[in-house]
């Protein structure tokens, strides 16, 4: 099977997968939502606003750079195993000093038992690391995303079995926890490896170089993309925190259920290509298309229709949740065109560069955060959306300089996507104001049944978005394929 044909087959799968994940998660946010309160969401927001930075820290940047190595022996990844899973009881520990201290930021006690219990999160996180590096390598991406799955509903019961028993935050605490134990339980069984006892002939020097550098990237990525939960949280208390975190979980889990299993889909096959410029170039174009229309074209839908949307699914009591999401999913967007620019960094190991341009990137975004604080919580999700904004093109005008990267294709091929997203959504809501539907669900199938109408005459009408449209129907067509020895990605038109 040629590395085209495996690269697509393996995102199809792995979003058709994550596809029930997300029915998982959004039916987790409805069911709780509506059995725990916003203030109690803010009391375990408050926590893993903070202590999430140890995630970054108990993996090292150990599993991306045991996927991306060319050749990784069983010494070294024997070695990889007991180093992750040592520096995840670290982090464990470290959690459970720092706690007193995240209940004087917040001033809430309650928040020390929550940190204690949240701390075995890092150990079985830690355990399970390099299981999952395993299978990305193996490119076993169906096995990758069915335990994450499992695990996920497993989180799901637990917490909606201790919700009903009116547990409060305490509900959303196991879940994390019930979960984190399930994927590591299920990435062994999975497995087809086990480690054996740590050995001097492992070398790890260049992972853990590879680590590093990763490592403060994503320290300073972190830091930059919770500040806004941290000034939420201190300044104006756990009901808005609340509010705050669940219009930014709204747009996170489409998000993530997305860009986190195509980077899985991704990193291994353009690490294998990295050398050939011609190729790379090709697998990035498509890859770009295949993944901003689709991420484009949903969140402008879902920001027109959030305020039905919400109410609906989510409740009254989260309707001040519509108008943060409307904000954030403007900075979704961009962020989604962007990421292939984090797929470029790490395929081609310029860790150190882009730990310098996260550099950059992070304080402009860190600054529109401050900024926007001044007005209040609305106000702190424009300031974040307005940085991601900025960052996109100084991302690319990076990469164009650090890795020799066609960006000016990228960029043309981001921004059709971003056009057609506001025209779609901009004459979906001006036809539901016309109308007037007289319920929410109504307003919601007018907004995205008249947003994929104007869509599929824009892409009918404008030859550049059929071509575009053509480089997704070959992407699908290559998975379809019975058999095919020496095709890839198809390039497209304009990359001609």
């Amino acid at each position: 099977m040629s590395l085209g044909r495996t690269a697509a087959q393996g995102a199809m799968v792995t979003l058709s997968l994550q596809t029930a994940r997300f029915i998982v998660q959004l039916s987790g946010l409805v069911i709780l939502g509506r059995l725990i309160a916003p203030s109690e969401f803010g009391l375990v927001a408050m926590v893993t606003a903070i202590i999430g930075i140890g995630d970054i820290l108990r993996e090292l940047g150990l599993v991306p750079a045991a996927i991306q190595a060319r050749v990784l022996t069983q010494h070294q990844r024997t070695n990889l195993f007991w180093l992750c899973s040592g520096l995840g009881v670290l982090v464990a520990l470290l959690v459970c000093a720092a706690s007193p201290l995240i209940a004087n930021i917040y001033r809430d006690d309650r928040l020390i038992e929550i940190a204690l219990i949240l701390s075995l999160t890092f150990v079985f996180n830690g355990v399970q690391a390099q299981f999952q590096a395993g299978l990305a390598r193996e490119m076993r991406f169906a096995a990758l995303s069915v335990t994450d799955l499992c695990a996920q509903s497993v989180g799901l019961v637990v917490a909606v079995t201790a919700a009903i028993q009116s547990f409060g935050y305490w509900s959303l605490v196991a879940q994390l926890v019930s979960q984190s134990f399930a994927l590591l339980v299920l990435r062994i069984l999975a497995s087809r490896w086990m480690p054996g006892l740590p050995n001097r002939k492992g070398g790890m020097g260049r992972q853990l170089a590879f680590g590093k550098n990763l490592t403060l990237t994503q320290s300073l990525v972190y830091a930059s993309s919770n500040v806004d939960s941290l000034i939420v949280g201190s300044g104006f208390g756990a009901s808005q925190l609340g509010f705050y975190n669940r219009g930014f979980q709204i747009l996170m889990m489409p998000l993530n259920q997305i860009l986190t299993p195509l980077t899985t889909v991704a990193l291994p096959v353009l690490s294998r290509v990295s050398d050939q410029r011609r190729r790379f170039n090709k697998y990035l174009q498509s890859a770009q298309i295949v993944m901003a229309y689709p991420v484009v074209l949903l969140f402008s839908g879902m920001a027109a229709a959030a305020q039905p949307l919400i109410r609906l699914i989510f409740g009254e009591q989260w309707s001040p949740s519509a108008v943060i999401f409307q904000i954030l999913s403007v900075g979704g967007i961009f962020q989604a065109i962007g990421y292939v620019g984090y797929w470029i960094f790490l395929a081609r190991g310029l860790t150190n560069s882009h730990f310098r341009f996260s550099l950059l990137s992070r304080s402009v975004l860190i600054l529109s955060i401050l900024a926007g604080s001044a007005f209040g919580p609305l106000g702190v999700a424009a300031g974040y959306t307005i940085g991601v904004i900025i960052n996109w093109p100084l991302g690319l005008m990076w990469l164009g300089r650090a890795a020799g990267v066609r960006v000016r294709l990228l960029f043309l091929g981001g921004l059709r996507a971003v056009l057609l997203g506001v025209f779609c959504a901009g004459a979906a809501s001006a036809i539901n104001l016309v109308v007037a539907p007289t319920s929410e669900f109504a307003s919601i199938l007018i907004i995205f049944i008249s947003g994929l109408i104007v869509a599929g005459l824009t892409v009918i009408i404008i030859p550049v978005y059929r071509r575009d449209m053509k480089t997704i129907q070959s992407t699908i067509k290559l998975v379809a394929r019975p058999k095919d020895t020496t095709s890839v990605l198809k390039a497209p038109e304009s990359a001609k």
